[in-house]
């Protein structure tokens, strides 16, 4: 899929945030949905783990941009089925209408250095927005503690 950003540069800085987001409110104004969803994906791409972009200005501009458009865009009438796999391991995640909003946590998912690849499968109906954000957590030394 392609993704549609605006910059003066190659690279994703908080001007080029800022001015996609504002594009994407100008692409919701003429009901562009098309675009809208290249845009969301490009935005949500460059969000970091804790949902904020690299200025305030930026974080400030996305979320009004995906806010407009996931009310816009919203649709009830959601049912699917997300697999997540590796091998030797799976996580299933139904979302229906009542937790279509929620967040979704894979606690204990065991990943080696540079292992970073996963079989992910959705099949039903509805819109979805899929990230994966991966924690390393390392036991303290006892110079640390």
């Amino acid at each position: 899929m392609s993704r549609l950003h605006w910059s003066s540069s190659c690279t994703a800085d908080s001007y080029a945030e800022e001015a996609t987001a504002f594009a994407h409110l100008a692409f919701l104004i003429f009901d562009d949905f098309q675009t809208s969803h290249k845009i969301v994906a490009w935005l949500t791409k460059h969000r970091d783990a804790v949902g904020k972009w690299r200025s305030l200005q930026a974080t400030v501009v996305a979320m009004q941009a995906l806010g407009t458009y996931s009310a816009r865009a919203y649709n009830q009438d959601v049912d699917f089925t997300v697999k997540i796999g590796k091998e030797g391991w799976k996580n299933i995640a139904y979302v229906n209408r009542e937790n279509a909003r929620l967040q979704r946590l894979i606690p204990n998912l065991l990943v080696k250095t540079g292992d970073s690849k996963f079989n992910v499968t959705v099949s039903g109906r509805g819109s979805v927005v899929l990230k994966i954000e991966m924690f390393y957590n390392r036991k303290a030394r006892d110079d640390e503690i």
